[in-house]
C-alpha cells in the first residue's frame, strides 16, 4: 500500500517552511482556530491540482464547537499563500510550494507530488506556476530553499524544476488540474487498478462535508455503490435506428411507387409515341395506296382518251382529203369561168365586198352584244357587291344596280334611249365604288402579307419550341437571327430559367413581362450586340438585351422568400438579372403581408410597389422554362392553324374583290365608249350592206349556164357538207385533244400526288421489323373495319394518331413532372437531367428503380433485420443481463460490507444493510433475472402476442414498462442507473444479530447525533475503498488510499470512534482527521500519528507523536471508557478486597 509520509509547506498559512513526517493514519488535534484545517487544506490543494471545483477549504468553518467564523475570514488558497491570519498579512508577495511525499510500504519506493504558486497582495487570485511529480525523490522543505548570504531563499519555479529534472522520471504537468490528478492517481495506483479522478475527487470532497444521511437508500446509492450506468441510451438509439430504417423502408416504398408511376408514364409515352408513329405510317400507307389506285385508273382513262383522239384524227384526215378533191374540181370549173365578166363580178362581190361587209357587221354586232352583255352582267353585280370602308358609295352603287336590274327585267321593250339613260346614271356610282373596292382589296392584300409574315415567324417559333427553345415575340426572334448572322449567340431569359413552384408561375410571368424576352449575350459581345441593335433599332421595336457586363456585381443567390427564390437557372447572367428584377419582391399570401412590405406580390398577381397595390393582369401566355415551352407547342399549333385559315379567307376576299372590280371595270369601259342607240344604227346599217351584196351575188349567179351552175351548185353543196363534217371533225378533234390534255393533266397530277405520297411514306417507312409488323397488323385491322375503303381507313388512322399525339403531349409534361417529383422528394434533384430526352430519362428512372429494389431497399431491409438483432442483443446483454449482474454485484458488495460491520459494534449494536428491489422497478428486476436464466425470449418484447403472452400479469407490467422506457423517452439518467432499481435499509440488531432493534428510517427523528453520523462514516469508508482499491485486498498490490475528515467524529463517543477508525483501517484507508483536543485520547488508541497544533497570534506550533501498536494498546487499556461498567465494578470490588479498604463499600453510580 502507498501512504502519505511527509507534508512540505513553503510560505503556506503561518508556516514559512515546514516538513511534517507522518506514519499511517494521522489526527490533527487542537483547539478551534489553531490552524489544523490549513494542513488538511494543503493536502486537498495538492491532490486536486488546486481545482476549486473539488476542494473544500476549512470545511468545518461553520460547524465548529459552538463558534461561528467571523465575516471576512473565509479561507482561500490566495490567503494561505499570503499568510493572512488574525487580520494580518504575513507576506505581501511570495512563491509558495505545497508538496506531499508518498511511500510504498513493502519496498520503500517514494514519490513527491506538489504544486507551486505565486501570490501578490492586491491581486485577486494566486497564480499557479505548475504541478509536478518527482518519482524516487523524497523531498523536504530544505529542497525548496537556497541559502543566500546566510538567509533562506525560496527557489524560483524554473530553478526548482531544473533541479528536480535531474532525477529521471520527473514530470512538470503545468496547470491542468484534472490531468494532474489523473496522472497522480495513475502513478500512485495499485497493481491492475487506478482510481477514477472524478470519483476520487468527489469522494474526497464528500468526506469533508459531514452531513446526516436522509435515507439509507440515498447514502448507499451515493457513497457505496459504483455508479456504473446501463447503456439505455444506446438501446434507445438502436431502437431509433431500427425504426428509422423502417421509416426509410417506407420512404423507399413510396419512392419505389413514385418511380414506378414515372416509369409507367414514360413507357406509356413510348407506347403512345410508337402508336402515333404506326398510325401515321398506316395513314401514309393508306394514302399512298389510294393514290396508287387513283393513278392506275387515271392512266387507263388517259390511254382511252388517246385512242379516241387517234380515231378523231383519222376522220379529220379523210374529211380534209374529200374537201381537197371537191375544192379542186370547183377550182377547175372556176378557172373555166374566170374569163367570164359575170364570174369576175361574182368573185369581186364574194371575195372582196362581202367579207368587208360581214366583218363590219360582225364588229357592230359584237359591240351591240357586248353592250347588252355588259348591261346583263351589271344587273347581276348587285348580288356580288360587298360592303367596304366606303359605305355611301356601296349603298349608291347597290341602289343604281338594283334599279337597272328591275328596269331591264320588268320592261323588255325599252327603247335604246331609255337604256342609255339608265346606264348613264349608273356609271358614276360604280366608278366611285370601284375605287373603294380597290382600296379594300389592297387592304386584304396587306393583311395577307402580314399574316404570311406572322405565319413564317410562328412556324419558326414552332421549330424553336420543338428544339427546346422558348416562345418569344417576333421582333425578338428576328433580333436573335440578326445577331446570329453577326456571330453573336443570344438566348432569351425565358429559355434559361425554370419556375420551381407552380403556384407562383402567374406572378413570375406577369412581373417579368417583356423582360422574359430579354436576350443574354456574352459580356465580351454585349457592346457589339447593342451597337447592332442601335443601328437597326426601328426593325426591332420593344426588344431588350441584358447588360451582362454588370451581372457579376450583384448577388448570385436569391433571397429566401423572394419571388426570385422560386426561379432556378444555371446561367449566372440570368441569375443576376432575375435577382435584380425580383429579389426585392416578397412572396406573400395575405393582404396584411402585402401591406407590410414595400414590394410584394401574391399568387393571384396583386402587386405592392411604390406605395400602392396594383391589380396586375396575369400574363396570357406563359414562357418561362421548358414546361411552358412544352405547353405552348399545341397552343402555337392552334394559332398557326387559325392564321392559315385567316390567310386563306383574306386571299379569297382579295380574289373576289379583284374579279368584281374587273367585271365592273369592263362594264364601265363598255358603257363609257358608245351609246346603245348608235350601236343599233351601226348594226342595222352593216346588216343591210351584207344583204345587198348577197343579193348582187345571187343575181349574177342566176345568169350562169344551167349545167355548169347545177354542177357547181352540187359541188358546193358537197363542199358545204364536207366543211360541216370538217367542223364537226375538228370540233371532235379539239374535244378529244382537250380530253386528252385534261386526262394528261390529271395523270400528271396523280403522278405528282403519288410521288409525294410515296416520298412521304418513304420518310415514315423507317420502322424496325417488329414495329413494321405491328403497323401492318393495324393496317389490316382498320382496312377490314372500314370495308376496305382507303380514305375512311386513312381518316380513322389520322384521328387515332391525333389522339395519340394529344396523349403524348400530355405525357411529355406529366412524365418529367413525375420523374422530377420523385427526384426532388428523394433529395437527388441534381441527378435528374431535365434537358435529356425521354429515353435517357426513362433509362435513369429504371436504374433508380433497380437500385431501390435490388440494392437500397434490400440493403435497408437487411440493415433493419440486423438492427432488430442488435436491439435484442443490446436489450439482453447491455441492459437486462448487465442490470441483473450489477444488482447481484451490489448485493455481494453489501454482503461483504455487512460481514465487516458485524465485527464492529456501534452504540452496543450491530449495523446491517438490507437490499430489496425498488417497488417501482420490481417487475423489471424479475424480468432481468429470468432473461439471465434464458427463460424469456427478448425478441418477443417487440412482437404483439409473442412469447411474453405466457407471462403472469405482474411481469407483463414490467414488459410494458420496458417498452415505455424505450419508446416514450423516460429520464435516461433515472433508468440507466442500476442503483435506482434497489432500495436499501440500514437496520441495527443486537450484538448476537438475532433481533432487529430498529431501522434507520425510524431513528431519523429520535436517534442521537452519533447514531445519525455512524452511517456517514460507514458509507465514506466503503466509497473511498471502492474508488481507490476496487476489490483488491492484498496490501502489497494496493496503491494510494486516503480519506480526509474535518472536525471528525464530534458526535460520537470513544467506543464508536474506535469502531469507525477500525473500520477505516480494515478498508486499507489512510485517515487524516481534524478534531478538537477532547478527542485526543480516542485518537491515541487508533492513529499512527497525532499532530498537536497550537497557534499564538501569527505563530503556529506543531508537535508530532508517533504511536506504535504497543502504545495504542496501552492507551486502550488505560481508557476506562473502553471497559464495560459490570467489569469495572467487579474489578473495583476485587481491588478493595485485596487492600482491605472498606470505605465507600458501595460505590455511588449515577446513571
Amino acid at each position: 500500500m502507498i501512504k502519505l509520509s511527509r507534508i512540505n509547506l513553503i510560505n503556506w498559512y503561518t508556516f514559512e517552511r515546514l516538513s511534517i513526517d507522518l506514519r499511517g493514519s494521522t489526527s490533527l488535534i487542537g483547539p478551534n482556530g489553531a490552524g489544523k484545517s490549513s494542513i488538511l487544506d494543503a493536502i486537498q490543494v495538492v491532490l486536486t491540482g488546486n481545482n476549486r471545483n473539488y476542494f473544500q477549504l476549512n470545511a468545518s468553518a461553520n460547524v465548529t464547537a459552538g463558534q461561528t467564523r467571523k465575516v471576512g475570514e473565509n479561507r482561500s488558497v490566495f490567503d494561505y499563500c499570503l499568510g493572512r491570519v488574525a487580520g494580518e498579512t504575513l507576506r505581501s508577495n511570495c512563491i509558495s510550494y505545497v508538496s506531499l511525499v508518498f511511500e510504498r510500504e513493502h519496498d520503500g519506493k517514494c514519490w513527491t507530488v506538489g504544486i507551486g504558486m505565486s501570490a501578490v497582495d492586491g491581486e485577486q487570485n494566486e497564480e499557479v506556476l505548475g504541478a509536478f511529480i518527482a518519482p524516487d525523490q523524497s523531498l523536504r522543505d530544505s529542497d525548496f530553499l537556497e541559502d543566500v548570504d546566510g538567509a533562506p531563499y525560496v527557489l524560483p519555479w524554473g530553478e526548482l524544476t531544473a533541479r528536480l529534472r535531474k532525477v529521471p522520471g520527473f514530470e512538470n504537468l503545468g496547470h491542468r488540474p484534472t490531468h494532474f490528478t489523473r496522472r497522480v492517481l495513475t502513478v500512485l495506483g495499485g497493481k491492475g487498478h487506478h482510481a477514477d479522478p472524478e470519483k476520487f475527487l468527489k469522494t474526497l470532497k464528500n468526506g469533508l462535508r459531514i452531513r446526516e444521511m436522509k435515507s439509507a437508500t440515498e447514502f448507499v446509492r451515493e457513497f457505496l455503490l459504483d455508479p456504473a450506468g446501463l447503456d439505455v441510451e444506446a438501446l434507445r438509439k438502436s431502437v431509433s435506428t431500427w425504426r428509422g430504417l423502417l421509416k426509410k423502408i417506407e420512404d423507399l416504398e413510396v419512392q419505389k411507387q413514385q418511380v414506378g408511376e414515372a416509369i409507367a408514364a414514360y413507357r406509356e409515352l413510348a407506347d403512345k409515341t410508337s402508336e402515333e408513329t404506326r398510325l401515321r405510317w398506316v395513314a401514309g400507307k393508306a394514302e399512298r395506296d389510294r393514290l396508287e389506285e387513283h393513278l392506275r385508273l387515271v392512266t387507263i382513262q388517259h390511254e382511252s382518251k388517246l385512242e379516241e383522239q387517234a380515231l378523231a384524227d383519222r376522220r379529220l384526215t379523210r374529211t380534209r382529203e374529200a374537201i381537197a378533191r371537191v375544192t379542186e374540181e370547183i377550182r377547175e370549173i372556176s378557172r373555166a369561168l374566170e374569163n367570164d365578166t359575170r364570174e369576175q363580178a361574182i368573185r369581186e362581190f364574194r371575195d372582196l365586198n362581202l367579207p368587208i361587209a360581214q366583218r363590219a357587221h360582225a364588229e357592230a354586232d359584237k359591240d351591240y352584244q357586248a353592250y347588252f352583255a355588259a348591261i346583263g352582267g351589271a344587273a347581276g353585280l348587285a348580288d356580288r357587291l360587298v360592303l367596304t370602308y366606303g359605305e355611301g358609295e356601296y349603298l349608291r352603287a347597290k341602289e343604281a344596280l338594283e334599279a337597272l336590274r328591275s328596269r331591264v327585267a320588268g320592261e323588255a321593250g325599252l327603247a335604246a334611249r331609255d337604256i342609255d339613260q339608265i346606264v348613264t346614271r349608273l356609271v358614276d356610282p360604280l366608278a366611285r365604288y370601284v375605287a373603294k373596292a380597290q382600296d379594300a382589296r389592297e387592304g386584304h392584300l396587306r393583311t395577307g402579307a402580314t399574316l404570311r409574315g406572322q405565319l413564317r415567324e410562328n412556324r419558326e417559333q414552332l421549330q424553336t419550341l420543338a428544339r427546346g427553345g422558348a416562345l418569344v415575340e417576333g421582333p425578338t426572334a428576328r433580333l436573335i437571327d440578326y445577331l446570329e448572322a453577326h456571330g453573336i449567340a443570344a438566348r432569351p431569359i425565358a429559355e434559361l430559367v425554370e419556375v420551381t413552384n407552380e403556384r407562383w408561375v402567374d406572378a413570375a410571368e406577369t412581373l417579368l413581362g417583356a423582360a422574359r424576352d430579354a436576350l443574354v449575350v456574352e459580356p465580351r459581345q454585349a457592346q457589339e450586340a447593342i451597337a447592332l441593335l442601335r443601328r437597326q433599332r426601328r426593325d426591332y421595336p420593344g426588344t431588350q438585351i441584358v447588360n451582362t457586363t454588370k451581372t457579376g456585381e450583384g448577388t448570385q443567390s436569391a433571397t429566401a422568400g423572394s419571388l426570385a427564390d422560386v426561379i432556378e437557372t444555371d446561367n449566372p447572367h440570368a441569375r443576376a438579372f432575375i435577382n435584380r428584377r425580383l429579389n426585392t419582391v416578397r412572396r406573400v399570401e395575405t393582404e396584411q403581408d402585402l401591406l407590410r412590405h414595400d414590394r410584394a406580390v401574391t399568387p393571384d398577381c396583386l402587386f405592392a410597389s411604390g406605395g400602392s397595390i396594383e391589380n396586375r393582369r396575369p400574363a396570357q401566355v406563359h414562357r418561362l422554362g421548358k414546361e411552358a415551352s412544352r405547353k405552348n407547342i399545341p397552343v402555337l399549333e392552334e394559332l398557326v392553324a387559325g392564321q392559315e385559315r385567316s390567310l386563306a379567307s383574306s386571299e379569297a376576299q382579295a380574289g373576289a374583290l379583284k374579279a368584281l372590280v374587273e367585271d365592273i371595270q369592263r362594264f364601265l369601259d363598255v358603257a363609257g365608249s358608245r351609246s346603245l342607240d348608235d350601236l343599233e344604227r351601226a348594226r342595222q346599217s352593216t346588216a343591210e350592206s351584207v344583204a345587198q351584196i348577197r343579193d348582187n351575188i345571187r343575181t349574177l349567179e342566176g345568169e350562169r349556164p344551167v349545167e355548169i351552175r347545177e354542177r357547181l351548185v352540187g359541188l358546193r353543196a358537197d363542199l358545204a357538207e364536207y366543211e360541216e363534217e370538217l367542223k364537226n371533225d375538228e370540233k371532235a378533234q379539239r374535244v378529244s385533244g382537250h380530253l386528252v390534255g385534261s386526262a394528261a393533266e390529271k395523270l400528271a397530277v396523280a403522278r405528282d400526288e403519288f410521288a409525294k405520297a410515296e416520298a412521304m411514306f418513304a420518310e415514315r417507312d423507317v420502322l424496325a421489323a417488329a414495329e413494321r409488323e405491328a403497323a401492318l397488323r393495324d393496317f389490316d385491322f382498320l382496312l377490314a373495319e372500314h370495308g376496305k375503303v382507303l380514305p375512311a381507313l386513312r381518316n380513322a388512322a389520322q384521328d387515332q394518331a391525333a389522339k395519340a399525339r394529344t396523349r403524348v403531349n400530355q405525357l411529355l409534361g406529366q412524365a418529367p413532372q413525375k420523374a422530377y417529383a420523385y427526384a426532388h422528394d428523394a433529395g437527388i434533384a441534381g441527378q435528374f437531367d431535365r434537358e435529356a430526352g425521354p429515353e435517357a430519362q426513362l433509362a435513369w428512372l429504371e436504374g433508380q428503380q433497380a437500385s431501390i429494389v435490388n440494392n437500397t431497399l434490400s440493403e435497408y431491409r437487411d440493415q433493419a433485420q440486423e438492427a432488430r438483432t442488435s436491439i435484442e442483443t443490446s436489450l439482453k446483454t447491455d441492459m437486462l443481463v448487465k442490470l441483473h449482474d450489477r444488482i447481484e454485484g451490489a448485493k455481494r458488495q453489501i454482503r461483504t460490507l455487512n460481514r465487516s460491520l458485524q465485527l464492529r459494534p456501534f452504540h452496543g449494536e450491530l449495523y446491517r444493510i438490507e437490499v430489496k428491489p425498488d417497488r417501482f422497478y420490481a417487475e423489471i428486476v424479475e424480468i432481468a433475472r429470468r432473461v439471465q436464466l434464458n427463460s424469456i425470449d427478448v425478441g418477443a418484447l417487440f412482437e404483439e402476442g409473442g412469447a411474453t403472452s405466457g407471462l403472469e400479469p405482474s411481469l407483463m407490467k414490467g414488459v410494458e414498462r420496458i417498452k415505455r422506457m424505450i419508446d416514450e423517452g423516460e429520464n435516461v439518467e433515472q433508468i440507466s442507473d442500476y442503483r435506482n432499481y434497489l432500495q436499501f435499509e440500514l437496520v441495527t440488531t443486537t450484538l448476537d444479530g438475532q433481533r432487529v432493534t430498529s431501522d434507520y428510517a425510524k431513528r431519523q427523528g429520535s436517534g442521537s447525533g452519533g447514531e445519525k453520523q455512524v452511517p456517514f462514516y460507514i458509507a465514506m469508508a466503503c466509497a473511498m475503498s471502492s474508488v481507490c482499491h476496487s476489490t483488491e485486498d492484498n496490501r502489497d498490490n494496493l496503491g494510494l488510499g486516503i480519506i480526509l475528515f474535518d472536525e471528525a467524529f464530534n458526535a460520537l463517543d470513544g467506543g464508536n470512534v474506535n469502531s469507525c477508525l477500525a473500520l477505516l483501517r480494515e478498508f486499507n484507508l489512510q485517515v487524516f482527521a481534524c478534531a478538537p483536543i477532547e478527542k485526543l485520547g480516542v485518537f491515541m488508541e487508533q492513529m499512527d500519528t497525532v499532530l498537536s497544533v497550537r497557534r499564538v497570534g501569527t505563530t503556529t506550533m506543531l508537535y508530532a507523536d508517533y504511536l506504535k501498536d504497543e502504545g495504542r494498546t496501552k492507551f486502550r487499556e488505560a481508557n476506562p471508557a473502553n471497559e464495560p461498567f459490570d467489569l469495572f465494578k467487579q474489578r473495583f470490588e476485587e481491588d478493595r478486597a485485596e487492600t482491605g479498604d472498606v470505605r465507600n463499600a458501595e460505590p455511588q453510580v449515577v446513571t
